[in-house]
C-alpha cells in the first residue's frame, strides 16, 4: 500500500486506468524509463513502479501513447534508432536505488549522447543537486540563503559551529534515507557532530555530513517548465501534528516517509489553505525557489524544501531535481490546475528543449 505521504488527494480524484485512445497520431509516443525494481526493494524504490503506472495512465488521458521500459543501458541504445524515427519522448523517471546511486544525474547523459529528447533536468543539475554538500556550496556562491553545515575531513578552524541542534545525514541519499531521531544532535562541541558523522559513515558505507537545523515551520515549492521560464506553484506546508506533546523533532525521518507503523507517518500533513498574514511569506517562497532553480540550472520539474526561523527568515534545505509527482498533484489540486496539463507541460518542454 503507498504511504499516506504519498497518496493522492482523494480516492475520487485517484487516477483510473483507461486503454489507448485513437487520436494520438499527433502527439509523439512516450516511454517512461524506469529502474529495474525487485519485488524485495525497499518501499522507496517500490514507489517508482507505482509512479510510473500512475503517470502512464495520466499521460493516455491526455491521449499520449505510452510504454514503460526498465532501464539499461543495452535495452536504451538497441532502441535508440526506432525512438528517433518515430520521434519519442522518454519520461525519465529512473532514480537512485541501492547499488545505483549513481543513476539519478547519469542516464540524462546517456539519453543526451543518444540523441534522445528527455522529461526533467540535465546530468549537470542532477549531479550538483545529487550531492547535498556541493548544492549548499553552490546556493551561498549565489547568495541564498542555506543553513551553515559541518563535514569530515575538513579542519575544525575552517568549519562554523555554534552549540544547538545539528541534523546529521547522507550526503547524496534522497527520500530521507539513512535519517531517523537519532540523527538529530544536541552538541555544545564540534566533536559531538564528528563522531555522530563518522559513526554513521562506517555503519552505512556512505558519506554523510550534518546541517544546523532551523526548528521552524517547513514549506516546499513545486515548479515545472521551460529552463528559462518556470512555473513555480503555491507552497505549501508541512504541519507536524501532535509532535510537541510526544516531545518528537519536527523533522522528516525515513518511517515518517515508508513506515504505516510510525506516528510521523500519519501525523506529518500538508498545509495548502493560508492566512492572509501569510502571503508576503509565500510570494517570497516562490520567489526564492524560481532563484533556486535559475542557480541550479534546473528544467522540466524541480522541488524546493524550506525551513523559516524564528525571525521569519526562509532557509533552503535542499534543491530536488525530477523529485517525485506527489506534491504536484496536490499543488496543481490547490491552484485549480489540471494535474494532467503539469505533466503534459513538462513532456512538450522536452520536446522543444532537449530535440
Amino acid at each position: 500500500m503507498p504511504p499516506v505521504y504519498h497518496t493522492l488527494l482523494t480516492a475520487d480524484t485517484e487516477v483510473r486506468r483507461i486503454g489507448f485512445r485513437h487520436h494520438m497520431s499527433k502527439k509523439p509516443p512516450i516511454v517512461i524509463i524506469h529502474n529495474e525494481v525487485a519485488p524485495d526493494a525497499p518501499e522507496d524504490v517500490l514507489d517508482i513502479l507505482r509512479q510510473s503506472a500512475w503517470i502512464a495512465d495520466v499521460l493516455r488521458e491526455q491521449g499520449y501513447e505510452v510504454r514503460s521500459l526498465p532501464f539499461s543501458i543495452a535495452s536504451i541504445a538497441t532502441q535508440a534508432p526506432a525512438l528517433q524515427q518515430d520521434h519519442s519522448i522518454i519520461m525519465n523517471l529512473v532514480d537512485a536505488s541501492p547499488l545505483h546511486e549513481d543513476l539519478a544525474y547519469l542516464v540524462p547523459g546517456i539519453l543526451a549522447s543518444l540523441q534522445l529528447p528527455y522529461t526533467g533536468c540535465s546530468l549537470e543539475s542532477l549531479f550538483l543537486t545529487t550531492d547535498k554538500i556541493l548544492t549548499k556550496r553552490h546556493l551561498h556562491a549565489y547568495g541564498i540563503a542555506t543553513p551553515r553545515w559541518l563535514q569530515m575531513h575538513t579542519p575544525t578552524s575552517n568549519q562554523e559551529f555554534t552549540a544547538g541542534p545539528w541534523l546529521v545525514k547522507p550526503s547524496s541519499d534522497d527520500a530521507s534515507q539513512g535519517i531517523d531521531e537519532k540523527s538529530l544532535v544536541h552538541a555544545t562541541e564540534i566533536e559531538q557532530v564528528l563522531t555522530e558523522m563518522e559513526s554513521r559513515q562506517k555503519r552505512t558505507g556512505r558519506p554523510h555530513f550534518a546541517e544546523q537545523f532551523i526548528d521552524g515551520r517547513e514549506f516546499t515549492v513545486c515548479l515545472y517548465g521551460a529552463a528559462d521560464n518556470p512555473v513555480a506553484m503555491a507552497p505549501y506546508e508541512w504541519v507536524f501534528e501532535g509532535f510537541e506533546e510526544r516531545h518528537l523533532p519536527k523533522m522528516f525521518t525515513f518511517a515518517a516517509k515508508w513506515d504505516d507503523s510510525c506516528y510521523a507517518f500519519d501525523h506529518i500533513v500538508s498545509k495548502h489553505a493560508f492566512a492572509e498574514e501569510d502571503k508576503p511569506l509565500l510570494a517570497t517562497l516562490q520567489e526564492l525557489a524560481a532563484s533556486c532553480w535559475h542557480a541550479c540550472k534546473l528544467s522540466g520539474y524541480a522541488r524546493i524544501d524550506f525551513r523559516i526561523d524564528g525571525s521569519g527568515k526562509a532557509w533552503v534545505l535542499e534543491a530536488n531535481g525530477n523529485p517525485s509527482f506527489y506534491g504536484f498533484f496536490h499543488s496543481a489540486a490547490a491552484m485549480g490546475i489540471p494535474f494532467g496539463e503539469v505533466v503534459e507541460t513538462i513532456v512538450t518542454v522536452a520536446d522543444r528543449h532537449k530535440s
